[in-house]
């Protein structure tokens, strides 16, 4: 079936030279575009002085793509765990969303886009609320949270 191609691409040097040993020239090796992106962004500077400071003042999780009931664990456990500092990416950032992200954490949470200096120190969670920030903000968390793992069905708390 391979044969059939015109030409293949393929993720490292080892599946080129198996091809080629199987009389499949037309090859060309691409990397693997995610495992590359998140290198490239290992080496990145990262230069949000508000996030950098804030997480830094406690046990910080950075939430990334998180939906309603993703928020509904984060609250839990933000409640038993008062000095978290939780940053939260969530999946849609609709007017709507942002809205009920902070209701779950009323008085407590700042949207990104809202910080002018410093992070006032009664707030525990910041809202992100601009695309393109999640990959070069955790590594400023002491734990990461990829949301999206618990469905429709899913209740706790």
């Amino acid at each position: 079936m391979l044969t059939r191609y015109t030409h293949l691409f393929v993720q490292d040097q080892a599946s080129l030279e198996l091809l080629y040993r199987n009389s499949i020239p037309s090859v060309t090796v691409s990397g693997d575009t995610r495992f590359d992106r998140v290198l490239e962004n290992s080496t990145r500077e990262a230069v949000f002085p508000a996030i950098s400071d804030f997480c830094a003042k406690g046990v910080a999780v950075v939430a990334g793509s998180t939906w309603p009931q993703d928020e509904k664990v984060l609250a839990g456990v933000l409640a038993k765990n008062p000095t978290m500092k939780l940053v939260i990416a969530p999946h849609e950032l609709g007017e709507s969303r942002i809205k009920n992200i902070e209701s779950r954490f009323a008085g407590k949470s700042i949207r990104y886009s809202a910080i002018s200096a410093d992070i006032p120190a009664n707030v525990n969670v910041v809202i992100i609320d601009s695309i393109g920030m999640l990959s070069l903000l955790y590594r400023f968390g002491k734990y990461s949270y990829v949301g999206g793992g618990f469905g429709k069905e899913f209740t706790i708390f």
